[in-house]
């Protein structure tokens, strides 16, 4: 920040001499901006939780779970839930989940009461 502050145009001041311009403005920001977008996508990310939460519910659910995981021939084995203040574990869970597509459809085909499973669209 210091470095960009020196590099600004001398025609271009910042408002009350550069004093808001500041590390932690910026990553609020950059903050806001994320759960803005993350927004859009309130129910996939909820019904997402719901579902990992399904699967880790009970060790059979689990088991069943690794069992179509290994089926599969996928290389990750464990789920990922988010923390609803941390978004960088919301990505982590995202990411992590779509590795997981086709285990939910195979699930959801051995499960009869797995009603979470994301949909294609999601």
């Amino acid at each position: 920040m210091r470095i960009i502050k020196e590099n600004l145009p001398l025609s271009s001041k910042l408002i009350l001499d550069s004093s808001l311009f500041h590390v932690r403005c910026c990553t609020h920001i950059l903050d806001l901006l994320v759960q803005d977008e993350l927004g859009k996508i309130k129910a996939t990310i909820f019904n997402l939780c719901e579902n990992i939460k399904y699967i880790n519910y009970n060790n059979f659910r689990l088991k069943a779970f690794c069992d179509v995981v290994e089926q599969k021939h996928l290389k990750d084995r464990k789920l990922i839930i988010d923390c609803p203040t941390r978004w960088n574990f919301t990505y982590q869970m995202l990411s992590n989940a779509l590795k997981f597509k086709i285990a939910f459809v195979a699930y959801k085909e051995r499960e009869q009461h797995y009603d979470y499973a994301p949909s294609l669209e999601d």
